[in-house]
């Protein structure tokens, strides 16, 4: 297998991978998209190009070309070129702007508009559509265009930034210098564009629930009466009995023993005197108590 046919397959592949995804863009989902021009021969610069579907109308593009943020030099912008993916569109294609000086159109053919070209490479860089800027020389600075803005239409066709996304354009500066220094110098510049921004939209938000239909019924329904409260008495709790515990049955008092004690013999005779002399004494006491009566007497 050639290497040359491998070529054309990933060439063919490619090209249908990105008119693919190109389709799916539309100018609902695209606002602009800005890129840089570099200098592919003269003096060194650097040219800004910004495209946008929405600035000037639904259908419209506008187009904003100046000397890049970053550039070192300036310049008189001559000319710019582009290409278009639907070249059927060429001929109903209008530039409108206070500094469009004439437009030219050819598939890729244009490499010249009026008195800017780009020219001097080898006829390598060809473009599909040219727009003329502004006229040759200064004009004591009258004509000294470092910036501008031009409106592209269509006699019939609403555009989209999808029709000039991945496309190669081209820039003509003169008088190219540096700020304050001389401006003797010319440059062509190029740059591709690139794939046009998405713009995702917020989801929008759910409504809101309906209100519960209400009911049919032209009178709302009554609610149920509460159930009557008896006013007999409520029935009086049973009553609780308490059994009280069987009292402890009491200790049995002891059974004296069936035989009796016999005291001591020692014991017994102290018993007798003691008794004895418990007599006497009483005896003495009786007559001591008689002598003294019978002296009162």
């Amino acid at each position: 297998m050639s290497t040359s046919f491998l070529t054309r397959v990933f060439s063919s592949t490619a090209a249908t991978a990105s008119l693919l995804l190109l389709s799916s863009f539309s100018s609902a989902e695209a606002a602009s998209f800005t890129f840089n021009t570099s200098n592919f021969t003269g003096a060194n610069a650097k040219v800004s190009i910004t495209l946008d579907d929405k600035a000037a109308g639904e259908g419209n593009i506008q187009f904003t070309v100046k000397m890049a943020a970053d550039a070192t030099t300036i310049g008189d912008i001559r000319g710019l070129f582009f290409n278009i993916s639907d070249d059927s569109l060429l001929s109903g294609l209008r530039a409108t702007g206070s500094h469009v000086t004439t437009t030219a159109y050819g598939a890729g053919k244009i490499s010249s508009v009026g008195k800017a070209n780009l020219n001097g490479d080898g006829g390598n860089h060809l473009f599909d559509f040219g727009i003329e800027i502004g006229e040759n020389g200064l004009k004591g600075g009258k004509d000294d265009i470092q910036t501008t803005t031009f409106v592209l239409s269509h006699t019939s066709r609403a555009l989209d930034l999808s029709l000039f996304a991945q496309q190669d354009f081209g820039v003509r500066l003169t008088s190219v210098g540096t700020v304050g220094g001389s401006r003797e110098l010319s440059s062509k510049l190029v740059g591709t564009s690139p794939l046009p921004p998405i713009q995702v939209n917020p989801p929008s938000p759910s409504p809101s629930p309906s209100p519960a239909s209400p009911s049919h019924s032209s009178s709302p329904s009554p609610n149920p009466s509460p159930s009557p409260v008896s006013s007999s008495p409520a029935p009086a709790p049973a009553p609780v009995v308490i059994t009280p515990l069987p009292s402890a049955s009491p200790m049995p008092a002891p059974v004296p023993s069936s035989s009796t004690e016999i005291p001591e013999p020692s014991i017994t005779a102290g018993l007798v005197l003691a008794t004895a002399g418990a007599i006497k004494w009483l005896r003495k006491k009786g007559a001591t108590v008689q002598t003294e009566t019978d002296s009162l007497a």
